[in-house]
């Protein structure tokens, strides 16, 4: 598996860089060779930053404008599959429901998702996905899939089978990865 050459350049903890001055103290390059986690979290990271510029992109030209915090409820709302009371939502948002009431309010400004009286509690509201929120959610899924197929397909099968096993293997218990590997669930 190729290493990107930023990371390549790690230097032991006993041998300085060519050039100190070049780096940060935050800079991976200067990370001790031992201190993967750090790198690992930084590249990871940057992947994601492309997906989220992809999904981004996609939007806007649409013309549509979604935060990632509106973005988080429309994923939520969609892989739920059903439509959820505000107080849910915004224990799965880890926000209290006031806040997650401001989210919904914007998100269905701009219909992307709509409130309906809980049949089972007539004081409570619940909150789904409209056909235009469901479609943007679409978009943004396969928009974030084709950028990370994009990056992925750098690497030879076997790569992306080692990539895939050990991406699977740090997802253990932390809820993703008892979700189903499919296109819906980026």
């Amino acid at each position: 598996m190729r290493i990107p050459d930023r990371v390549a350049t790690v230097h032991a903890p006993d041998s300085p860089p060519a050039d100190p001055a070049a780096h940060s103290a935050d800079d991976p390059v200067d990370a001790p060779a031992d201190d993967t986690a750090e790198q690992i979290a930084a590249l990871l990271e940057g992947l994601v930053r492309r997906q989220r510029r992809a999904g981004r992109g996609s939007l806007e030209a649409l013309g549509v404008e979604v935060t990632q915090g509106q973005m988080r409820v429309l994923r939520i709302l969609g892989h739920a599959g059903k439509p959820l009371r505000i107080s849910e939502l915004a224990n799965q948002l880890g926000i209290v429901p006031r806040s997650a009431t401001s989210v919904v309010d914007d998100l269905e400004e701009a219909g992307l998702v709509a409130r309906k009286p809980d049949p089972d509690d007539r004081r409570a509201t619940l909150v789904g996905l409209t056909s235009a929120g469901g479609q943007v959610l679409a978009r943004i899924r396969r928009s974030r899939r084709d950028a990370m197929v994009a990056m992925v397909e750098r690497l030879d099968a076997d790569e992306r089978a080692d990539l895939l096993r050990l991406l699977a293997r740090l997802a253990e218990g932390d809820g993703c990865a008892d979700r189903p590997a499919t296109a819906g669930n980026h």
